[in-house]
Parts: C-alpha cells; structure tokens; sequence
C-alpha cells in the first residue's frame, strides 16, 4: 500500500520541554533519539506502519483524570494520546526494526483540544499516526495546529508550518 507523498517537518526554535518528558525517559531511556533521521520509504515499510498504526488504535482511548502521565501500554491495554503514540513508536522500534531518530512526538491543537499524535519521518515525507484517525495520514493534510515535537536527547523544537489550519 502507498501513501500520499507529504511534506517534512520544519523545525523552528527551541522549546521547554514538558515534564512529562523527563520523567518518561527516566524509565524508557531508549525512547532519547540522537536527532532527525527520515527513514528510506517504502511501501512495505508504509503497510507495517498502518498494521501497527490500527492495531494499536484498537487498544481504545482512556481519558486520565489524575494527572497525565507518560506511558507505554500494554497489549490491549487503553490509554490517552500520548500512551497510544508511545505505545505505536516502541513496537515499530523493538518489533518492526525503525529507528527512533524516524519516530517522533509531536504535539497539536486538534481545533477541540489538546493533542499528541506519533509521526513516521521518511524520504518521501512525514506521516502521522493519529489515535483520532483510522488512517495514516501525510503530517500536514489534517487541521491541526502543530506546537511542537521531540529533536535529540531531552529537547523539543517548534514545528513551522506555512499554514498551521489546513
């Protein structure tokens, strides 16, 4: 299966890094990229992306109402945006064969709320794994205004987008 050709992510200026980084990376270390690698696409790597993508949509959206934390799910298991993007990057990491370089956070404004989604870099663009979406989808083709994503080690960058509303 082939996806739409996207644009890449254009990164802006530093930004405070959320707490919740920090203590998500305290217990998964691994998930501290060394940078930005766009992954050599193709459509056998774009058909494990969206089985991964839809398979862990299917674990369902939980709401925290105690704090948000940062986690990675167990198999079934719901969780809110973040734990599903999580949850996504690892099995592409530790079961598929990607890099983290080419498997980001970012963070958004869905036009209702507050949102994170996973993104995919890759040669032919930047593909987002969205729990609101049953479709993986090229990064700017959704209405979302795009805040910010994590870069290398603990830092987070702003996303510049030429039109943040599509």
């Amino acid at each position: 299966m082939s996806l739409e050709i996207a644009e890449h992510i254009t990164l802006g200026f530093s930004t405070e890094t959320p707490n919740q980084w920090f203590e998500f990376t305290n217990i998964n270390p691994d998930f501290i990229s060394s940078g930005f690698v766009n992954e050599e696409y193709s459509d056998e790597a774009a058909e494990v992306v969206i089985e991964v993508h839809r398979e862990v949509n299917r674990y369902g959206y939980a709401r925290e109402f105690f704090g948000d934390v940062w986690r990675v799910l167990k198999p079934g298991e719901p969780g809110d945006c973040e734990d599903l993007a999580f949850t996504k990057m690892l099995i592409l990491k530790n079961e598929c064969g990607f890099s983290f370089d080419s498997l980001k956070i970012a963070r958004c404004h869905t036009g209702l709320q507050n949102h994170a989604v996973a993104l995919w870099l890759t040669t032919q663009g930047t593909y987002m794994l969205d729990n609101n979406a049953f479709k993986v989808f090229p990064w700017n083709k959704v209405p979302y205004s795009w805040f910010d994503i994590n870069h290398s080690g603990h830092g987070w960058k702003t996303i510049i987008a030429e039109d943040k509303r599509l």
